[in-house]
C-alpha cells in the first residue's frame, strides 16, 4: 500500500456520501412528499425546507472534500495513468451512495413497481457526473501546479 492509497480512500469515501446524498435529495420530490399522507405521518413544508436545505449543504460539503482531496491526491500521482482509475473509481462510488440514498426512500413513498424505481436510478445517475469531474479538477489543479512550480 503506498503512502496515497489513504487519500484515494478517502476521496472514494466523498463520493460515496455525495452520491447518497444526491439520491436521497432527488427522492425528497414533491411527489414523494404528497405520498407521505399515505404513510400516516406529517412534515409541514417549513421542515421539508429545513431538511433539503441541510441534504444540500452536507453535499455541497462532500463535494468540496472531493475537490480537495482530489487536490492533495494529485500531488504524487502518476497522472496519465491514474486519472482514468481515479475518475471511473469516484464514479463508481458515487452510483453506490445514490443507490443506497434513493432505493429504500423512493421505495418506501411511492407505490411504483421496483423496475420503474431502478429506471429512475439509472436516469439519475447520468447526473452524477459532476462528482468525479470535481475530482478530477482538483487534480489537474494540483498537477499545473507542479508543473508552474519548476518554472
Amino acid at each position: 500500500m503506498n503512502r496515497d492509497s489513504y487519500r484515494f480512500a478517502i476521496v472514494i469515501g466523498f463520493a460515496t456520501v455525495a452520491g447518497f446524498l444526491r439520491g436521497g435529495q432527488n427522492a425528497i420530490n414533491p411527489d414523494l412528499i404528497e405520498r407521505q399522507l399515505v404513510m400516516g405521518f406529517e412534515l409541514s413544508l417549513d421542515t421539508v425546507g429545513l431538511i433539503l436545505s441541510v441534504v444540500t449543504l452536507l453535499s455541497l460539503v462532500a463535494t468540496t472534500g472531493i475537490f480537495v482531496t482530489g487536490y492533495r491526491w494529485a500531488d504524487n500521482a502518476n497522472i496519465p495513468y491514474a486519472y482514468g482509475r481515479f475518475a471511473v473509481s469516484l464514479f463508481i462510488a458515487a452510483i453506490a451512495g445514490y443507490g443506497l440514498g434513493y432505493l429504500p426512500l423512493s421505495i418506501i413513498f411511492t407505490d411504483l413497481s421496483i423496475l420503474a424505481i431502478s429506471i429512475a436510478l439509472l436516469t439519475g445517475s447520468v447526473s452524477l457526473l459532476t462528482i468525479p469531474i470535481t475530482g478530477l479538477a482538483g487534480g489537474a489543479i494540483a498537477q499545473y501546479r507542479s508543473v508552474t512550480k519548476d518554472t
